[in-house]
């Protein structure tokens, strides 16, 4: 783990929710509200500092966990609460990525890969049922599952002279 301090080691979790209540490893964690615009500087700075040569940045925002909450200068920004907000936050990221290729001239030289690591969790899919929202947009399950709803999802590429706008497959 980046960060992580071997006399503050990580020995264990208690409670419900392992990632806010880990014993240890302190000198490792970090600041859930600025995590999105942090990550997103850093990958803005590798691209500024590698394009002259091909490189490959695999960029993992954090967004959209209902769990823990957005920057602040993204509360209150959707008319669907802390997911949209966090949707908002992310579409920021994304943006801050896309301008930053832009900006040093490699955007048409540039596969870019937008996809998820997997569906929504139980308790997210229970608090979308609440607003008679489909996470899943009707495939069984969720995440932890062999089932649609758990391992099918989303991606888009954008590969300027190689795959065309608008296209599906």
């Amino acid at each position: 783990m980046v960060g992580l301090d071997p006399a503050d080691p990580i020995r264990g979790f208690r409670g419900r929710h392992p990632v806010t209540e880990q014993i240890g490893g302190d000198a490792a964690r970090w600041d859930w509200e600025n995590l999105g615009k942090n990550l997103t500087a850093k990958a803005v700075d590798y691209i500024e500092r590698n394009s002259d040569d091909p490189f490959c940045l695999f960029f993992f925002p954090h967004h959209p966990h209902t769990f823990i909450r957005p920057h602040p200068d993204f509360h209150c920004t959707a008319k669907s609460g802390l997911r949209g907000d966090f949707i908002q936050e992310l579409d920021w990221c994304v943006g801050e990525v896309l301008d930053a290729l832009e900006r040093e001239g490699i955007a048409e030289d540039t596969l870019v890969m937008f996809t998820s690591d997997n569906g929504p969790t139980i308790i997210e899919l229970w608090a979308a049922e609440l607003k008679a929202h489909d996470m899943t947009g009707g495939l069984r399950d969720e995440k932890g599952t062999v089932y649609e709803g758990g391992v099918r999802i989303p991606m888009v590429v954008r590969w300027p002279g190689v795959v065309s706008r608008g296209s599906e497959s």
